[in-house]
């Protein structure tokens, strides 16, 4: 996503649902589709950043990694 995108998408996110109402009333359907995409690739974006966070917070309360332990002792 490059900055117009961004741009893009802070305005949908930020604007008010009269302005979003007046919007749609200005754009042409392609438009609207670019508005879904952009809005669908934010959601996934955050939803990896979501996944991370899990695996990280797993990986964080365990002590010690002893598959990673494991996997390693058969490698020396």
């Amino acid at each position: 996503m490059n900055k117009h995108d961004r741009d893009n998408l802070e305005f949908l996110l930020n604007a008010s649902s009269q302005v979003i109402a007046d919007w749609m009333t200005q754009v042409d359907e392609d438009d609207v589709v670019y508005a879904h995409e952009l809005l669908a690739m934010a959601a996934e974006e955050l939803n990896e950043r979501a996944r991370a966070l899990v695996v990280e917070a797993e990986l964080a309360q365990m002590d010690r990694y002893y598959l990673a332990e494991t996997v390693i002792s058969l490698v020396k």
